[in-house]
């Protein structure tokens, strides 16, 4: 979990927000979507014996994907 989490504050380092209360929360966020992922995957697999897979490089987009995402309401807000 702490390395998600280190990851997560470097990315979001990169984002102007208004407190690192803010940063800390959106990280511990991040942490917990790509764990519940990890454990749904898990239990999706023991039901229907069907492997669904969830990487290092999906944990990354998520976190990107957000960032792009707050970057476009921000513009929206703006205009």
């Amino acid at each position: 979990e702490e390395a998600l989490r280190s990851v997560a504050n470097k990315f979001l380092a990169k984002v102007s927000l208004k407190s690192d209360e803010i940063r800390s929360a959106l990280a511990e966020a991040a942490v917990h979507v790509h764990i519940s992922m990890v454990e749904t995957c898990e239990r999706f697999y023991k039901n229907l014996r069907r492997r669904v897979y969830t990487t290092p490089k999906s944990y990354l987009d998520m976190i990107q994907m957000y960032m792009v995402l707050l970057g476009e309401r921000r513009q929206d807000v703006s205009e």
